[in-house]
């Protein structure tokens, strides 16, 4: 990734999806484990065999029966899903790791431009890309910088009921 100088400012977090997970629930449904039952795992990591001790906890739900998570050996939080992304699995919180979709852009123009299909070819191109180009492009650009300029924000009215407007309507 980047090294001082070499022109990266951050390096961006490793994703959970990049990582092998273990998902007590999985195991739940299909293992049916019990309260009181240790998980005990025998893989390999690098060569080197490895045997790693997985507490369980257990939760009561409101309409009964009980809830497994896994107890992070780690940091001892109470979790549904531990990751391989070292010698040991452990939490996200432990690793480090965030969502794919956290690392992704939350602008409103290029989500905008990603949903939009009235750009043809340029739809693929980058936002920067987008900037000087002239034409049919350069004037969308605006138009929908201008569209979501308009939009209001916060919820959105309510929309009407029936074929025939809204249902307090007086017919």
């Amino acid at each position: 990734m980047g090294t001082f100088g070499s022109g990266d400012r951050w390096e961006k977090k490793g994703t959970v999806e990049d990582y092998p997970r273990l998902d007590v629930r999985n195991l739940h449904r299909e293992r049916g484990i019990k309260p009181g039952n240790q998980l005990t795992l025998d893989f390999e990591w690098r060569g080197e065999q490895v045997t790693q001790e997985i507490s369980l906890g257990w939760t009561s739900c409101n309409y009964g029966g009980q809830r497994p998570w896994f107890i992070c050996g780690n940091c001892g939080r109470r979790v549904a899903v531990l990751y391989g992304a070292g010698k040991y699995f452990a939490c996200r919180h432990c690793y480090d790791l965030t969502y794919r979709s956290c690392q992704e852009s939350d602008s409103r123009f290029g989500q905008f431009l990603r949903n939009h299909d009235g750009l043809g070819e340029a739809e693929d191109l980058p936002l920067y890309a987008l900037k000087g180009l002239s034409g049919r492009i350069g004037k969308e650009k605006d138009r929908l910088k201008k569209e979501m300029n308009r939009r209001r924000r916060g919820r959105p009215p309510k929309m009407a009921h029936g074929p025939h407007g809204d249902v307090n309507a007086p017919k």
